[in-house]
C-alpha cells in the first residue's frame, strides 16, 4: 500500500510541476533504464579489471542496444549518438563508432510539414491563437 501511495504522490507531483506534459519525463527515464544499468556493468568490469574480451563483449552489446534506444527516443539522442560516431573526446571504442555511424549517413528525419506544425505548436499562444512570429512580422 505505501508503495503505492508514493507512487501516486510522486506522479502528481511531477504532473503539477511539469504541467501535465511528461513526454520529457518518460523519454529521460527510457533512456536511463538503458544507462544506469549498463553504466554498472562497466563499472563492475572496471573493478573486476576483467579481461578485455569482456569488455569486447559488454561494447557490441551496449552499442547495439544504445542504437535502438536512440532510434526509438530521436531528437538529441540521436546528436548524441552522431557524436559517438565521430568518437568526439576521444571517449568511445570503435565498435560504438562503427555501431553509431548509421546516424552519421542514414538519420531518420521528419517532413518539413512535421517539424512546421511542431514549431508552431510551440510558438502559439493561449490567448488569441496568434504565434509569436506572426506579431513581429510587418508585412
Amino acid at each position: 500500500g505505501g508503495l503505492f501511495i508514493t507512487t501516486a504522490g510522486a506522479l502528481k507531483y511531477i504532473h503539477s510541476q511539469v504541467g501535465g506534459d511528461t513526454e520529457g519525463l518518460q523519454r529521460s527515464l527510457s533512456f536511463y533504464s538503458l544507462a544506469i544499468p549498463l553504466y554498472a556493468q562497466y563499472r563492475l568490469l572496471q573493478m573486476r579489471q576483467a579481461p578485455q574480451e569482456e569488455w569486447d563483449s559488454l561494447d557490441k552489446y551496449a552499442s547495439t542496444a544504445g542504437l535502438d534506444k536512440i532510434l526509438d527516443l530521436r531528437g538529441f539522442y540521436i546528436k548524441a549518438g552522431q557524436m559517438a560516431a565521430s568518437n568526439i573526446g576521444n571517449a568511445f571504442p570503435k565498435i560504438w563508432q562503427n555501431t553509431m555511424s548509421v546516424l552519421q549517413d542514414d538519420c531518420p528525419y521528419k517532413s518539413f510539414e512535421e517539424v512546421r506544425a511542431i514549431v508552431e505548436a510551440d510558438w502559439k499562444e493561449k490567448s488569441n491563437g496568434r504565434s509569436n512570429a506572426e506579431k513581429n512580422v510587418k508585412l
